[in-house]
């Protein structure tokens, strides 16, 4: 048994975070007031009385000032310091490469967060032409196809495809071994951010400036955004304008090439 757990999500889960820190056994459990983005208010009340301590948090747009005071909070006396992940485990032959490379994210966890795969193609395909090194993609086993079609529509020796095959920590080395990651807004950026590494974020407007772009005074190599500008920003990906249901939304489908281009360039 352990004597704290901590759930640091300010938009909680009633189904995951929630209901695991209701079957620990921990004395105290400490969580975050937070809001109903990802429950609805029944279920709220009912798992705010899984918790010995909710702490009230400042409504800051930046998860990262967030976290912060959830931890000064909880830690008065202590120091929040902003540190690089160390490394995790060496990385098998198979995953070792030797030449440098890019790191391609294509999945997200909404198809429609999703940069379509059309402009993928496209932007790996340009990138062969003024990268000397490899490309690499990743993904999660969900995204296994996603990723076959991807690297069978360029169809180039110099594409190596991980999708599905490597653990958390495997693709965390992998990243840290990279010269650049190139991905949706995803777990993949902040990762990168962790191991020192540039990150491209390929961004839409719903959470806009919630978890990124980064706050400007952050120590980190943080991820260089990628937007479409709208006035629909801050959607919270409640998306008012007209557009296919297959189509990613707007904010997203609408970014071009050439500005990741730009950027990797």
């Amino acid at each position: 048994n352990t004597n704290l757990t901590i759930q640091t999500t300010f938009s909680r889960d009633f189904l995951i975070g929630d209901s695991l820190v209701k079957c620990s056994n921990s004395k105290e459990k400490v969580g975050s007031v937070g809001d109903n983005s990802n429950q609805n208010a029944m279920q709220k009340i009912l798992s705010d009385s899984w918790y010995t301590k909710l702490l009230s948090i400042s409504n800051f747009e930046s998860e990262i000032y967030r976290n912060q005071e959830f931890f000064m909070s909880l830690y008065p006396n202590g120091k929040y310091i902003t540190k690089f992940l160390s490394k995790l485990i060496d990385l098998n032959n198979e995953f070792r490469i030797i030449k440098p490379y890019i790191v391609i994210f294509p999945g997200a966890s909404f198809y429609k967060r999703m940069w379509p795969i059309e402009k993928f193609v496209i932007l790996i395909r340009e990138l062969l032409l003024t990268f000397n090194g490899e490309i690499v993609i990743c993904g999660s086993k969900s995204e296994i196809n996603l990723c076959k079609s991807l690297e069978s529509k360029i169809n180039n020796s110099r594409i190596k495809n991980f999708a599905g095959k490597t653990s958390l920590l495997e693709f965390t080395e992998i990243i840290r071994r990279s010269k650049l990651l190139i991905s949706n807004e995803t777990s993949a950026v902040h990762i990168a951010a962790t191991v020192n590494v540039q990150s491209i974020c390929i961004l839409g407007g719903g959470h806009y400036e919630r978890f990124i772009p980064y706050p400007k005074n952050s120590n980190l190599k943080v991820p260089i955004p990628v937007i479409k500008k709208m006035k629909c920003f801050k959607c919270e990906w409640k998306c008012s304008l007209d557009h296919s249901e297959e189509n990613p939304f707007p904010c997203i489908e609408l970014i071009d090439s050439e500005e990741i281009l730009k950027i990797a360039n």
